[in-house]
């Protein structure tokens, strides 16, 4: 045999070992459905015949284990619900005021010590309540009955309501006792957040407030008694008072006095609940246009309940400023009411993370005040983030991440999406050549080839 033939029966016979093993081997793999690992999430495959399936591990579903479950076939959780994690282990979130791995265990609000002053705390689910000793108040009994009587003793804004009456003393004339703009002449209480800027009025006595039963008694400064033989003020009585105050005529008014003189009382006849104005002209120099102008208010007292004895109940003083018809109560801290009858839960500032506080009249749970929660939080005192993942937010397997008021999904292949409601379509890039057919799978994509053509056949 020449050395020709013998190395071309060398190659047939390589070729031939080859195809065998192609044939015992190669062919078995391309048929085997699990050749490729299939499956996700370290799911194990199963061949069953030209098909395939996945064992899933705890925690994840779905043909291919693409899906992560987050809800639990079982809950353990005695006061809360159960969430897989993203082991597929189970997790409790508990109700507010219970903790423990099965949320099994009635929470301490009193281990914190939040009572003052020795009071007793009571335990409660989701909260607390403070017993106070002797003389204390408030939510955490923490207002003494001293720090009370100091602060009903003194007039934080004047004018206080007195339980006796005075002759309130005016002198008439210019200088300190003159003002012009709405501020210097009623106060702050008259100012608002649009109003920026100071506004200019009638050039006028300051205006007085006093409580019913007070009477008056007008004189004029050292200046008017030096130039003018005493003076006659008016009591303006038109329809529109304050018009004629403005206006400065005396014909809108009565004098309250038949002659000139340096000293003018002003009796109750006259000092009704109201609005009272006095105008007064002299000579030239000393005119009503030029100041010598006066409203008074006349108020009454609404400072106390006709059951009770004590102002605003021994809690708050009695006031009034130029915004308001009569004298009313304005609490002592720790206290509410129109007469400062009852206890201001919120006087403490139990509720967190900027939430509005609403002390409750009553309710079924004894709970004194409930918290108004800024978006994002919840709990009792609204210090606890919101978890916006137990509602199952993310779909089609994704995993949740809660934040403040918020979450993020992260989703699985082949999904995308806010909430991972979006399959892609793995199809849109064409992937199968040579006139194959592409059929969109999650997060994958099979090629139906045409006669002649096999593999998967990616472009």
């Amino acid at each position: 045999m020449s050395s020709g033939k013998r190395i071309l029966l060398f190659w047939h016979l390589v070729v031939s070992i080859y195809i065998s093993w192609s044939e015992a081997n190669l062919g078995v793999a391309v048929n085997d459905p699990c050749f490729s690992n299939p499956c996700w999430n370290a799911g194990t495959c199963v061949t069953n015949g030209s098909m395939f399936t996945c064992s899933c591990p705890q925690g994840f579903s779905g043909k291919k284990c693409e899906f992560h479950v987050t809800h639990c076939a079982v809950n353990p959780c005695v006061n809360g619900i159960c969430r897989l994690s993203k082991d597929g282990l189970p997790e409790c979130f508990c109700t507010p005021g219970f903790t423990g791995k099965f949320c099994d265990i009635n929470e301490d609000e009193c281990a914190s010590l939040p009572c003052k002053n020795g009071a007793l705390c009571v335990d409660e689910v989701n909260g607390y309540k403070c017993v106070c000793k002797g003389d204390t108040y408030g939510r955490h009994c923490e207002i003494h009955q001293r720090d009370i009587m100091q602060c009903v003793a003194r007039c934080d804004e004047e004018p206080c309501w007195r339980n006796y009456s005075v002759i309130v003393p005016v002198k008439w004339g210019y200088g300190d006792s003159i003002c012009s703009t709405s501020h210097s002449c009623f106060g702050g209480e008259n100012d608002t957040e649009a109003d920026l800027y100071d506004t200019f009025v009638e050039v006028q006595l300051k205006p007085l407030q006093i409580q019913l039963g007070d009477t008056l008694n007008f004189t004029a400064d050292e200046e008017i008694v030096a130039y003018v033989d005493g003076f006659v003020p008016h009591h303006v009585v038109a329809a529109d008072g304050s018009s004629a105050f403005r206006a400065c005529n005396e014909s809108n008014g009565i004098p309250l006095v038949n002659k000139p003189t340096n000293s003018v009382v002003v009796g109750l006849d006259i000092l009704t609940l109201g609005t009272k104005y006095f105008i007064a002209n002299m000579d030239s120099t000393f005119r009503c246009n030029f100041g010598l102008r006066l409203n008074v208010s006349v108020k009454e007292s609404n400072c106390k309940a006709l059951s009770e004895s004590d102002i605003c109940s021994g809690r708050g003083q009695c006031f009034t400023n130029f915004s308001l018809p009569d004298f009313r109560c304005n609490c002592c801290g720790g206290f509410r009411g129109e007469f400062c009858e009852k206890v201001d839960y919120c006087f403490s500032k139990p509720c967190k993370n900027n939430a509005v506080c609403q002390n409750r009249e009553s309710s079924i749970d004894g709970s004194t005040h409930v918290c108004i929660c800024e978006p994002g939080y919840e709990g009792r005192d609204c210090s606890e983030i919101k978890d916006l993942c137990l509602s199952s937010p993310c779909l089609n397997g994704g995993s949740c991440v809660s934040e403040v008021n918020n979450f993020t999904c992260h989703c699985a292949r082949g999904i995308s999406g806010r909430n991972c409601e979006v399959d892609i379509n793995e199809c849109a890039s064409s992937p199968c050549v040579n006139g194959g057919t592409c059929v969109d799978g999650v997060g994958s994509f099979l090629c139906h080839c045409a006669a002649g053509f096999t593999g998967k056949s990616i472009n």
